[in-house]
């Protein structure tokens, strides 16, 4: 069995988050490419602004455990490659000019 210290566990519930994050970016993109209807396309582009946002703040959290050497390089990368991957999918008119 395999233990994990509290950062690790920490950045991988990060990780973990990120990836659902990823997933409902790609399907609110595909859903949005084939909808017609204005209701739904700015239901579908508030969620893609609150998850923008909601990675903006995983990407913090990832970054200050960096900083304060809590934890290891292998979930950072896991963990700044997932972000990337939501960056990819975000629609870019909703995109945060942190991005």
């Amino acid at each position: 069995m395999v233990t994990m210290n509290h950062s690790e566990s920490i950045l991988s519930s990060l990780c973990d988050e990120a990836e659902w994050i990823w997933r409902r970016m790609k399907a609110c993109q595909r859903s949005l490419t084939c909808c017609n209807d204005q209701t739904l396309q700015d239901r579908l582009f508030s969620e893609c602004r609150s998850l923008s946002a909601r990675c903006q703040e995983l990407n913090a959290a990832g970054s200050a455990l960096a900083q304060h050497g809590h934890a290891h390089a292998w979930q950072l990368k896991l963990l700044n490659e997932l972000i990337g991957r939501i960056k990819v999918h975000s629609p870019k008119s909703q995109m945060s000019p942190l991005y």
